[in-house]
């Protein structure tokens, strides 16, 4: 094997090694929403810490977001607020976690 073809496969071994410790690849397959229309939406059984498919892309959640019980599933809406804003409002809570739009497939780390 050619040096080249070498090095070739050593990083993709390195990087689909990294990709199994950290997480797993995702991509979104969801389409596209309104602007300001409140969508029925449901977490996984990581919560905030699974992937949020919405719009055509995956979404983060804002650092000042975070409350207990996200962590957990939970249903309620989802609204896209402009082209890299939305926000979940849990059904009958008191607050509302702000999500940002990642672009392209992002590696989810895998939850207990």
């Amino acid at each position: 094997m050619a040096a080249t073809q070498m090095r070739l496969v050593g990083a993709s071994l390195a990087l689909a090694l990294h990709l199994a410790a950290c997480g797993t690849p995702v991509a979104a397959t969801s389409g596209q929403a309104e602007l300001g229309v409140p969508y029925p939406f449901e977490l996984g059984h990581c919560g905030l810490r699974s992937p949020i498919d919405f719009d055509g892309s995956l979404w983060a959640v804002e650092s000042g977001s975070l409350h207990g019980d996200v962590y957990q599933p939970l249903r309620g809406t989802i609204t896209l607020s402009d082209d890299t804003v939305a926000t979940f409002e849990p059904d009958g809570a008191d607050y509302v976690v702000t999500l940002s739009r990642r672009n392209g497939p992002q590696i989810v780390e895998d939850c207990a």
